[in-house]
């Protein structure tokens, strides 16, 4: 469906407050994706669901829930503008797995799924990458007397045409949670 003209209101009171985003954010190895769900500019819902390749399973990376951002970064020249799509959080510690994570996907496409709408009527998941256009990471890391923690940062390299889709599919499935020292 193509764009449909609306007038944009403002959607209540406190519509531009932060919104709760849940700590779990899914990632998703963009080698791991067999189909993806659909898209037409101007109407960031998804079209159907993620099929991942046969044995293939998401994980989670815990995420301190007030560091979560959602980026948006235009790009290009005219008639050829677009967004390049990213998500940075932080996660506390210097623990094993997620040293682990950050030495394995360091050069690794992926694409993030973000729940926001902590206790809401109408929770929402956004879709940031895709299988075609994926997000790499970037990481800081502070070890000193005010802090352990990482800062990642996925972003896209090339710019899209599309902004972070809207998922309402079938959930993906994940690796079972561990008792290691990172859970």
């Amino acid at each position: 469906m193509a764009y449909n003209k609306v007038n944009i209101l403002k959607n209540g009171d406190g519509a531009g407050c932060a919104t709760p985003k849940l700590p779990n954010i899914i990632v998703i190895n963009a080698d791991d994706i067999k189909t993806e769900p659909t898209r037409t500019v101007g109407d960031p819902t998804m079209v159907g669901d993620f099929e991942l390749n046969t044995g293939a399973k998401a994980l989670t990376i815990y995420a301190t829930p007030s560091s979560i951002e959602m980026l948006e970064e235009p790009s290009g020249e005219a008639d050829a503008r677009g967004v390049k799509l990213g998500v940075a959080f932080e996660h506390p510690g210097n623990h094993l797995d997620i040293k682990a994570f950050v030495e394995a996907y360091m050069n690794t496409g992926v694409v993030l799924m973000v729940k926001e709408g902590c206790g809401s009527a109408t929770p929402r998941t956004h879709v940031v990458g895709s299988k075609c256009n994926p997000l790499f990471m970037s990481f800081e890391t502070t070890n000193n007397k005010e802090a352990t923690k990482r800062k990642l940062t996925f972003k896209q390299e090339i710019a899209d045409k599309f902004l972070a889709g809207e998922y309402s599919g079938t959930e993906i499935p994940l690796v079972e949670s561990t008792q290691g020292e990172g859970a």
